[in-house]
This record gives structure tokens, C-alpha cells and sequence, in this order.
């Protein structure tokens, strides 16, 4: 048996958390709405029961993977007590549960990140707990003999929070280099820098500063960290991500504290760099043959927090083979030496294109010596913080043809709509009964999104855009309608007569049955529904 979640439970935000999560995981391992929320709901009421006859339970959800218990799901509730003559705990068990259905086993391990994923409620005790230490800390400190002994303790506090949320200075793969380093300044100034997998074929990167300094700006670090990361999991858009962000810290932003972010993610096997800055530092694409820098200037936002409601842009770019992508924060261009002269963007880029480095370590550690250097006998006013980032393999390049249409939510449009693709499939010799499945589905979503997805009587405009890579045919359409996932509701059960049916699904059930692949994301303010024919020659 594998273990999807094991954790005490002691509260009912606790038990309706694990059910949220639970009903997910089971739409992954069964692709059945319905069985998920009952099984679900079904536990939650009996957890909620159990929590009110003890103080807290130990709740385990296991499920097989081998021959003789590979569709069966096993729950347990154990009963915590403390041991007798030792501060050890004791569990009894005092419930399982078990039922069998077809799990999809090969997405165990997507199902098992489900549980890992925290909620914001989850990040919010998190941060109570962190409170609480702090609490304690700054309790400790109202003993020290001076003032002196007391602001020496705080910032080693916040120093700790910050140090211990951020990942190892290295990562290195067949594709990626990956080398960063912070060095805290003694007042902790709330630079942070993160890397990880989105999947298995995108690495996400993020470079940030909380304003202020201390304890405070510590812990909004840890909170912005999570977030991104958290969100990261499901939404593969920066400028959706930096968007969602900005708005649950804004929302409860008293302090008024802000942050300055860049966030990209690149795409390892095609070298796509998608980022995102908002209010930060300009990073760098660095030729690490040529030494040619590229300055990567755009600022598609404001700082995050500041103010809710702010929608965030994106730029593309390619990488090539050995381009490194440097980012960091201004501890770097606004240290000082004891002149008071600034270390300046121009010292940077200067240092980029001559300095000896053969590698993102050599790169890293040569900047952070040259503004040590540069500061000389000063004081290090502000947290400096550096990552280099080296994309290692050539690219996939795969010839593809693209073509677009805009229209606007009229149903007389869909005709010019479906015109619009016969043309390029003709052109591109794409099979007929390929061309009669798409106009099926382009009709029935369009008419969809023209009839249903607007609440007012404006335009809108819908986008329609065609991608034909070799055989694999891929049709995304954009509309700034209502939130609406089509894919979600339950199945229609074909085997049932006509009359016995529920009303309404055939179409959207249509659709699924004639692409291969379909996807919904809300991305920002758009709906993206995104649909795949694999081999169109097939």
C-alpha cells in the first residue's frame, strides 16, 4: 500500500482541508465527479463525528498497488493518547474504511501531490505558528539586560526564518545549471530567491525583496515564497500566477508591506523563457560564448501587494544553447562604498561582459566578490542576493504552422469562424474527416461561449488560433467571458435512451469524444480551452 496522506487532525478547518483534497485526488485516480465528492463528504462527516468524542485523530489514506488490493482505497482513525509514565503518545485505531473502485495507477503520484499542496487557510496557520514563535522569541527578549541584547536576538530570529525557506544554492541537471547565493545583511532586509520543477519538463525560477527590514519582512518572504510556488503547481502562466498572488496579499496586506518579483519559466525542451517582473530589478540573458548581454527591461506590473485587483503581463523568449539568465536583487546595483558611490548597473553589466567566469557558479560568486570588493570597509546595508541560471542543451526545434482568426460573440461569426480553418486545412492537406470533426467542435464550443459565456450586451472578442506541428494538430480558443469550464460537468451516459437522459452535455460530450486531449485554464481574465488531435494521419 502507498500512503497519500497521514497527518493529525484537530480541528474541523482541518477536516473540511483534507476533504477539499481528497475530492481532488479521487478526480484524478477516477475521472468520476460524483464518486468524489460523495466519498469526499462521506468521510468528512465521519471524521467531524469522531473529533467531537476526542481531542484530536490520526487520519491515513493508503491505497494499492498491487495485485490484490490495486483498486482498493483504505482509511483509518486512530485515537491519540498519552503514553502512561512517558511524554510519548499512544494510537489506537478506532475506525477503517475501505472501498474498491478502478483507480488510474498510473497517476498515484500526481494524486499524492495533491495532499502536499498547502491552502491558503493552511498557509495562514502556518504563518500563526510562525507568529507564535516569534511571539515567544520576542517574549525572551523583553528579558534581555539592554536594548543592545534585545536587537541582536530579533534579527537572528528573522534571519533564521529567512535562511531556512530557501532551497539549496545548487541544481544541476543534463539540461540546467543552476547556481545562487544570499548573503543576509545584519539587518535582515527580506531577499529571497527560489527554484523547482513545474513538471517534468519546465523549471520554475523566482527572484524577490520584501520592502523593510527585520522579522516583518522575513515572514512576508516565507508567505510570498509559498504562494508562487503553491500556484505554480496548477498554472503554468507567470503573468496568471503574479496576478492570483498579488491579490490574496493585498487583500489582507495591514502592514502595507510590498514586494518586487521577477518569475520565469522555461521550458527545457524547447527553450521557451517565460517571465514576469513586477517593480524588480532587470535580470539578464547572458551568450556565454560571445558575452553579449541582453537586457530584459520589461516591467509588466507594479510591486505585489500593493493594491488588489491589478491584472500582470508576460513576456516570451528563446534561449539558446549556453545562454545564461541572470537575475538578482539591489542589494547588488545599490550597495555602497564608503564614498557613499553605488556599485550602479553600469559596474554589473560591465562585470558581465568581461569578467572571468566559466560557469553560473564562477558567474556568482565573481559578482558577489566584486560588490564585497566595491563596499570595502562600508557596511553592507541591504540584503545581496544572486542567481545564475545556464541552459545547457539545444533546443527541440520543430517546424510548426500557426494561423489565427479574431471574431466577436455573434453567432453569424461562427460561419466566418469555421470558413477560416477549412481554408487552412486545405492548405495544409489535413484529412477531411479531420476537417468535419473540427467543424463539429468549433461550432458547438463557439456557440457555447457566444450563447452563455457573457452577462452583458457588449462586444467581445473570441481568439481562434491553429497550430498544425507534423502531425499533431492543436486548436486553442480564448474568450474574456465568465469564468466556465466546459469539461467539468458529469459524463452524459450514452447507453441510457434519450428520453431517460438528463437535458443538456451531448455536445460538450461530443467534443471530448472527438479530440484527443482537452484542457480548461483560466488564465487571468480569459477562459483558454485548449484541444489536441495527436496524429491527425492516424
Amino acid at each position: 500500500m502507498i500512503i497519500l496522506f497521514k497527518k493529525i487532525l484537530s480541528t474541523e478547518k482541518d477536516i473540511t482541508s483534507l476533504r477539499n483534497k481528497l475530492n481532488d485526488a479521487l478526480i484524478i485516480l477516477t475521472d468520476d465527479e460524483m464518486f468524489s465528492t460523495q466519498k469526499a463528504s462521506t468521510l468528512s462527516s465521519a471524521l467531524k463525528r469522531r473529533l467531537n468524542a476526542h481531542a484530536e485523530i490520526l487520519c491515513s489514506i493508503s491505497i494499492g498497488t498491487n495485485d490484490t488490493f490495486q483498486n482498493r482505497l483504505e482509511i483509518d482513525s486512530f485515537r491519540i493518547e498519552p503514553a502512561s509514565g512517558s511524554n510519548e503518545k499512544t494510537y489506537t485505531l478506532i475506525d477503517k474504511t475501505s472501498f474498491v473502485h478502478a483507480f488510474a495507477v498510473n497517476e498515484i503520484e500526481s494524486a499524492k501531490k495533491v495532499f502536499d499542496v498547502k491552502t491558503v487557510n493552511e498557509l495562514l496557520i502556518d504563518i500563526q505558528l510562525k507568529n507564535t514563535e516569534l511571539e515567544r522569541s520576542l517574549k525572551n527578549l523583553r528579558i534581555a539586560k539592554d536594548q543592545n541584547a534585545r536587537m541582536e536576538s530579533e534579527l537572528e530570529v528573522g534571519q533564521s526564518i529567512q535562511m531556512s525557506m530557501l532551497p539549496k544554492e545548487k541544481y544541476q541537471s543534463d539540461s540546467i545549471n543552476l547556481y545562487a547565493k544570499l548573503i543576509p545583511a545584519r539587518e535582515v532586509g527580506g531577499d529571497f530567491y527560489d527554484f523547482f520543477e513545474v513538471d517534468s519538463g519546465r523549471l520554475g525560477m523566482v527572484m524577490g525583496d520584501v520592502s523593510g527590514k527585520g522579522v516583518p519582512a522575513a515572514l512576508m518572504m516565507a508567505v510570498t515564497k509559498t504562494l508562487l510556488k503553491s500556484r505554480a503547481v496548477n498554472d503554468k502562466s507567470t503573468a496568471s500566477i503574479l496576478t492570483h498572488v498579488n491579490n490574496e496579499i493585498a487583500k489582507e496586506n495591514d502592514a502595507y508591506m510590498f514586494i518586487t518579483v521577477f518569475m520565469a519559466i522555461l521550458d527545457i525542451n524547447t527553450g521557451e523563457l517565460t517571465y514576469s517582473n513586477a517593480g524588480h530589478n532587470p535580470s539578464y540573458i547572458i551568450n556565454k560564448e560571445s558575452r553579449k548581454i541582453k537586457k530584459l527591461s520589461d516591467l509588466h506590473g507594479p510591486v505585489v501587494g500593493a493594491m488588489e485587483g491589478m491584472a500582470y503581463g508576460e513576456t516570451k523568449l528563446s534561449l539558446k544553447k549556453n545562454d545564461i539568465v541572470f537575475s538578482y536583487t539591489d542589494g547588488v546595483t545599490e550597495s555602497h562604498n564608503s564614498d557613499a558611490e553605488l556599485y550602479s548597473d553600469p559596474r554589473l553589466e560591465e562585470l558581465l561582459k568581461s569578467g572571468e567566469y566559466d560557469s553560473t557558479k564562477t558567474l556568482t560568486d565573481l559578482v558577489i566578490s566584486s560588490v564585497k570588493e566595491f563596499e570595502g570597509d562600508a557596511d553592507q546595508f541591504d540584503d545581496i542576493t544572486v542567481m545564475s541560471i545556464e541552459y545547457c542543451q539545444s533546443p527541440t526545434l520543430t517546424s510548426s504552422i500557426v494561423s489565427s482568426i479574431n471574431i466577436t460573440n455573434d453567432l453569424k461569426q461562427i460561419a466566418q469562424a469555421i470558413e477560416w480553418y477549412e481554408a487552412f486545412a486545405l492548405e495544409n492537406k489535413i484529412p477531411f474527416a479531420v476537417i468535419q470533426k473540427i467543424n463539429i467542435v468549433l461550432d458547438e464550443l463557439l456557440n457555447n461561449i457566444i450563447s452563455y459565456g457573457y452577462n452583458d450586451e457588449e462586444e467581445h472578442e473570441i481568439e481562434i488560433e491553429v497550430q498544425l506541428i507534423k502531425n499533431r494538430l492543436i486548436l486553442i480558443i480564448s474568450d474574456d467571458g465568465i469564468p466556465f469550464n466546459p469539461f467539468k460537468n458529469e459524463a452524459v451516459d450514452v447507453s441510457r435512451s434519450i428520453e431517460e437522459r438528463e437535458i443538456g452535455g451531448l455536445g460538450v460530450h461530443l467534443v471530448k469524444t472527438l479530440m484527443d486531449d482537452y484542457e480548461y485554464n483560466r488564465l487571468v481574465d480569459k477562459n483558454i480551452i485548449t484541444l489536441i488531435k495527436q496524429d491527425i494521419s492516424a
